[in-house]
């Protein structure tokens, strides 16, 4: 069979790679599935670069044949939480985070916190376990970096951010020497696998 069909080898017996498949090479092997995150419509495809990416925050199963495939990613649960609400204050800040994708270090480059404002913290910031966390801090190889001037934290990703699973870590800052009304803080994923910014939730809150 040619590129971008299978089958017994023999002319009449090849068919053309269904949609969301391809084939580089001849002969009867079988054809492979487009990967996550892609999708083809057309049939008889010889190249994996023929499948066509889902939009940006948007991921599909391995095999998509389809634009509609895809579905959106995000956080399912997004929580951040404090311990020392009080002006000075050295604040315990507590991160839930579960996806409905798994994030892959590969096309996962991290996660920021934006909306820290008035947060006093050095420029690399140690992510502490917590107790059932699933080793939280360790997906982010137990640092982040914190940009003062954007009130931004960023964590880079080292290991799989396995979706349906509930991670938990913490780290410390130094509130502001004066009272503020808490900020909004948001999350947002980068990199291939990427999510709309969205705002944190926090549990506590009355």
């Amino acid at each position: 069979c040619n590129k971008g069909y299978t089958g017994p080898d023999g002319g009449a017996a090849c068919t053309a790679c269904v949609a969301g498949k391809w084939k580089p090479t001849r002969g009867s092997q079988p054809c492979t599935d487009c990967p996550e995150g892609t999708y083809s419509t057309s049939t008889g495809l010889t190249l994996e670069t023929q499948c066509t990416d889902c939009v940006a925050n948007f991921w599909s199963p391995w095999g998509s044949n389809e634009a509609a495939d895809c579905y959106e990613i995000f956080f399912t649960t997004a929580e951040l939480g404090q311990n020392m609400p009080l002006a000075g204050g050295t604040n315990t800040i507590t991160v839930t985070l579960v996806t409905n994708v798994d994030f892959v270090p590969s096309k996962s480059t991290g996660v920021t916190l934006t909306g820290l404002t008035g947060a006093i913290a050095d420029a690399s910031i140690p992510l502490s376990a917590v107790s059932g966390g699933n080793g939280g801090e360790l997906l982010f190889g137990s640092f982040a970096s914190f940009d003062t001037a954007t009130s931004t934290l960023n964590m880079t990703l080292v290991d799989t951010l396995h979706n349906g699973t509930s991670y938990v870590f913490s780290f410390d800052v130094q509130n502001p020497p004066a009272a503020q009304s808490a900020p909004s803080i948001s999350i947002k994923a980068n990199g291939r696998i990427s999510t709309a910014q969205m705002s944190m939730s926090n549990p506590t809150a009355a």
